[in-house]
């Protein structure tokens, strides 16, 4: 299942047949046909009312908008299929995971990311490599564009010699994703007091990362390990803790030093500028975020990259005009409404759901991130770490929530399984009301 679902794109790319994203489900169906007998007698979890109100909307909002916008011709019936399958089967994994998954099969499932993760990492380095040192494009990268162009009518150049890769997924940001999920999944199975073995797993993924200059993944990865792993969070208890000490030092050096001297060997050994090419890129990035290079977006071509971000959300409401139920509603998931895959996740998402439920879903989830974090700190404490599902869970749909700042991951068919798994596993082990009385240093009720 959970290979099925890590690799869906590659073998659609591969025997080009897109029903291929559907074995997933067919393995998952299977599990529940074996597992459901164990309904009656599974341990009754904790259940979240503002997480399941969240589900039942999402589901209100899926049917309402892909019945109107067929009946009244804005997508076509064909369209339906493609929208169950992206957006309402993903919905199976909370239900499964929530009810009848054990323990171990969300371990077998974490370590089985992990590996998935790993092929996508090594393959992201190598056709990076490929692509920046020897100035070739792989065999993959060209079967992965004709399939994209098979799918789609209009489709940019997938990988372009000179430029980063876009990894074996449909994008680098979904690749970077799934490398960085992965990272996250392997830290949920390693003891909390095995620091080493932590670190050398944050070193491994972390690199990958870094060789795929996904320039926002690695803020966003970065941002989670200093966050939650490094216990950064502790600054605002007035705690500053070796933890956080030693792995900012680790994170600094590898940053600042593998770029420098994995450049440096390749320079020596093919005679290739990679290092130039790695820091103009890197200027070229931090130009954009500081305002400084013109940054060509789906709403302006002569603006920075904030610049764009405003616009697009200020023109929210302007987009709504013509059609008014898209502001309370949103487009839908279909190819009605502000054309998607641009620059912004935030503001597609914005126009995906409307404002009501955009608003309410950032709340739900941010607030459900901070009792977690409430709790994993009260937790460990007692017993580090006791709670490695709810780790994972929360590191996981945060990592998803930072990257709307540029791009939309989770309407991938291999990310959304995760983030409805995740919510499942807020759903069985985050208690908030265990934390009403409960009154710690710094995160006081």
């Amino acid at each position: 299942m959970t290979i099925s679902m890590g690799f869906s794109f590659p073998l659609q790319v591969l025997w080009r047949n897109a029903n291929l994203a559907l074995t997933q489900y067919f393995f998952l169906l299977i599990l529940y046909l074996i597992e459901s007998n164990r309904l009656k007698i599974k341990k009754e979890w904790h259940q979240s009312s503002l997480l399941i109100s969240m589900i039942y909307i999402y589901i209100i909002l899926l049917i309402f908008n892909s019945v109107w916008q067929t009946a009244f011709g804005f997508v076509k019936i064909s369209e339906i299929g493609s929208i169950l399958v992206n957006f309402a089967f993903p919905l199976f994994y909370f239900y499964y995971f929530n009810k009848l998954a054990s323990d171990a099969e969300i371990r077998a499932l974490l370590m089985t990311m992990i590996l998935i993760g790993l092929v996508h990492g090594a393959f992201f380095a190598y056709d990076s490599y490929s692509l920046l040192v020897l100035h070739e494009k792989t065999e993959y990268s060209d079967q992965a564009y004709m399939y994209s162009q098979m799918r789609v009518t209009e489709v940019s150049e997938r990988a372009s010699v000179g430029y980063r890769s876009q990894g074996m997924l449909e994008s680098h940001a979904i690749t970077s994703g799934w490398i960085a999920l992965s990272c996250f999944a392997s830290l949920a199975l390693i003891p909390y007091s095995r620091t080493g073995l932590r670190i050398l797993s944050i070193l491994v993924f972390g690199t990958m990362l870094l060789a795929g200059l996904n320039y926002t993944a690695i803020f966003c990865f970065t941002i989670i390990i200093l966050l939650i792993e490094c216990n950064f969070y502790t600054i605002f208890a007035g705690d500053l803790s070796w933890r956080l000490i030693r792995y900012i030092a680790i994170v600094v050096t590898v940053v600042v030093f593998f770029p420098v001297v994995l450049g440096s060997v390749i320079d020596e050994l093919f005679d290739e500028s990679f290092y130039d090419t790695l820091l103009d890129l890197t200027e070229t990035q931090l130009s954009f975020i500081a305002g400084e290079k013109e940054y060509s977006s789906s709403y302006t071509n002569t603006d920075t990259y904030f610049g764009g971000l405003l616009l697009g959300l200020l023109a929210f409401p302007i987009n709504t005009i013509e059609y008014p139920l898209s502001l309370l509603f949103g487009d839908g998931f279909g190819s009605y409404g502000v054309i998607k895959g641009g620059d912004y996740g935030c503001v597609e998402t914005l126009h995906r759901f409307g404002l009501p439920f955009y608003v309410a879903i950032q709340y739900g989830l941010f607030r459900m991130i901070y009792h977690a974090v409430r709790q994993c700190y009260v937790e460990c404490r007692i017993n580090p770490w006791s709670n490695p599902w709810l780790w994972f869970a929360t590191a996981s749909i945060f990592y998803i929530l930072l990257t709307e700042s540029h791009y939309s991951i989770w309407i991938s068919k291999s990310i959304l399984p995760i983030f409805f798994l995740s919510l499942a596993l807020y759903n069985r082990h985050l208690n908030v009301p265990k934390l009403r009385w409960q009154t710690k240093k710094g995160f006081s009720s």
